[in-house]
């Protein structure tokens, strides 16, 4: 048994259209489910917009098996806030 980390980005370029979405849609984690609802509906999107990347840890059973042992996901895009926004939350009770 051995475990490899893959980007999430290579395994949507090398495979077929719904392939990806299978092979996530294998993860299971009763722990957080917020996690495996991000792998199973999220990913996939945040990559090819570029908001994140996703790096699964697979381990390898054998040359065609491949399971989900976990992933993790850091943000490449900051998320914008509009000046009045920010302007209502830093003043407002005041």
């Amino acid at each position: 048994m051995s475990y490899s980390v893959f980007k999430l980005r290579h395994l949507i370029s090398i495979m077929d259209d719904n392939e990806p979405e299978a092979l996530l849609s294998s993860f299971k984690c009763s722990a957080e489910p917020a996690a495996e609802h991000f792998l199973k509906s999220v990913a996939v999107t945040h990559e090819k917009y570029s908001i994140s990347r996703t790096y699964l840890v697979l381990e390898e059973k054998n040359s065609d098996t491949k399971i989900i042992k976990g992933f993790f996901t850091p943000a490449v895009k900051c998320p914008g806030v509009k000046k009045a926004t920010l302007f209502r939350i830093l003043f407002w009770n005041e």
